[in-house]
């Protein structure tokens, strides 16, 4: 049984099994407890994979340190862009609360970029949806059919989706703002592989004609049965244009 249970205001919970104190939740939380920093796997866990765009909660005693972590995320809707836009258009200011740091920041960084098309490889350049059954082989799936070619689409929703985060005038058209850095974004990939759809980009930040700075970005999700491709493509975008903001963001401060 649970003895002295505590909500800690911004760190997590905290209480005694048995005598020995436990808690669950962020890494001022460990500190308080454990009075160590995170060790070496958790940061990790933190940096990379899972817990790199969501919350990491970790679970800790006082006599053994941290014993595990989970990453949590609550990502936003693939029709969010639109309603966001549509509140704009209305003329409403729309602000973004999160707990997310770097994308608290959003509306006041002043972030600004030229954009580039998204450039796709050729074989997801086309209006059918794509499968990868094996290690140099892929699957052309007619079920489902674009109403344009798939980097058209993908160039629009992804363009809507980064305007909604960053702001509409914040977001251009190549050449269109002088001095601004260049944002280019390559798909390496974005296709069903053994049950799940990873999306894969790459970003290039350019100042001047140079390259100045390169961010991978990763996605991935469990395809559910009878549910359209076309779904995964769309979250996909959203999340990979909420990932590019944030990436803006931090490489402003």
């Amino acid at each position: 049984m649970v003895e002295g249970f505590e909500a800690v205001t911004g760190k997590g919970v905290c209480g005694r099994v048995d005598g020995e104190l436990f808690g669950f939740g962020n890494e001022k939380l460990v500190r308080q407890i454990a009075g160590t920093d995170l060790p070496a796997w958790a940061k990790e866990f933190a940096q990379s994979g899972a817990g790199a765009h969501a919350t990491v909660m970790y679970l800790v005693f006082e006599a053994y340190g941290v014993a595990g972590a989970i990453a949590a995320a609550d990502k936003p809707k693939p029709s969010s862009a639109e309603g966001i836009k549509r509140l704009q258009d209305a003329g409403c200011e729309v602000f973004l609360l999160t707990g997310d740091e770097s994308l608290q920041r959003l509306n006041s960084t002043g972030v600004k970029v030229e954009m580039r098309p998204i450039k796709l490889p050729n074989y997801l350049n086309r209006r059918e949806f794509v499968k990868r059954v094996g290690e140099d082989e892929i699957q052309i799936l007619r079920s489902w059919l674009w109403a344009e070619t798939s980097e058209h689409s993908i160039n629009v929703a992804f363009v809507q989706n980064l305007k909604a985060l960053l702001g509409e005038d914040n977001v251009l058209p190549y050449g269109t703002a002088h001095g601004s850095p260049v944002l280019l974004v390559f798909v390496r990939g974005m296709e069903v592989r053994d049950g799940m759809f990873v999306a894969d980009f790459h970003c290039r930040l350019k100042q001047n004609g140079k390259a100045t700075l390169e961010k991978r970005l990763y996605w991935k999700t469990e395809v559910e049965p009878n549910v359209p491709y076309i779904k995964y493509y769309k979250q996909a975008t959203a999340e990979m244009a909420r990932q590019t903001a944030a990436w803006l963001i931090e490489t402003q401060n």
